[in-house]
């Protein structure tokens, strides 16, 4: 199961507790182009919420990509509330349970969000848009939600979550077809018979379908591993 959680309810915190239960599918690297100094440090709570990086091109169909190959295993896979993200599952038929604080949270989300190390361009985006944040949440059409009250987090409402867990079948796709949009330096392309598990670059004036490392712990950029045999697509 797919459960999107607001920042700061403590989604690494559970998946550090249950790793035999719940995977954190972090995202910043696969929404940011990063150097090697970013990529080490993705994990610090003061990385998140930096905006200095590039946004990746193919954000969030990348991401949602991965999520759909993984999700059906045996772990249930936390991710961020992100509203380009949901509505990409949404669009797939992909349920997913979503667990964010009530509107009357903010003062404690901003002392969590300055307790633990979040930048001032963190609780910029978090804190200064927060209102829109919960409207945002509040309308989102999921039918699993919990609305955490003060002083919980993920973990206290794990059991929910895993009651919801054992009664939704998992949806995975490892091998269809979604139609998808980039944008590139010629502007925004439709993206024909996008495939799971690829990505689209652009190399020498061509666009090609290149395969996305499924592994989360590695680089979602990295290139094939040497010797191994790859197809890649033109889009027409």
């Amino acid at each position: 199961m797919i459960i999107a959680g607001f920042a700061g309810i403590g989604k690494s915190r559970l998946a550090a507790l249950k790793p035999d239960k719940y995977e954190d599918c972090v995202a910043r690297p696969y929404k940011y182009f990063l150097d090697e100094d970013d990529r080490s440090a993705e994990s610090d709570e003061a990385s998140k919420g930096d905006c200095l990086s590039e946004i990746h091109w193919c954000w969030p169909c990348n991401y949602v990509n991965g999520l759909l190959h993984r999700n059906g295993n045996s772990k249930n896979l936390l991710i961020p509330s992100d509203h380009r993200v949901l509505e990409d599952l949404r669009t797939e038929g992909v349920p997913y349970a979503l667990v964010y604080p009530a509107s009357e949270g903010k003062e404690e989300y901003r002392q969590r969000f300055i307790t633990r190390g979040n930048s001032e361009s963190f609780l910029e985006i978090f804190i200064d848009d927060w209102d829109s944040f919960m409207s945002e949440l509040n309308d989102d059409p999921c039918p699993y939600r919990i609305i955490l009250g003060p002083g919980q987090y993920l973990s206290d409402v794990a059991e929910q979550l895993e009651q919801w867990s054992s009664m939704i079948a998992p949806s995975s796709n490892r091998n269809g077809i979604r139609l998808d949009y980039y944008k590139n330096e010629r502007g925004i392309r439709r993206m024909e018979g996008f495939r799971m598990g690829m990505k689209p670059v652009h190399i020498a004036g061509l666009d090609l379908f290149i395969p996305i490392n499924r592994d989360w712990s590695e680089n979602p950029d990295s290139s094939p591993q040497q010797g191994e045999q790859h197809d890649q697509e033109r889009i027409h």
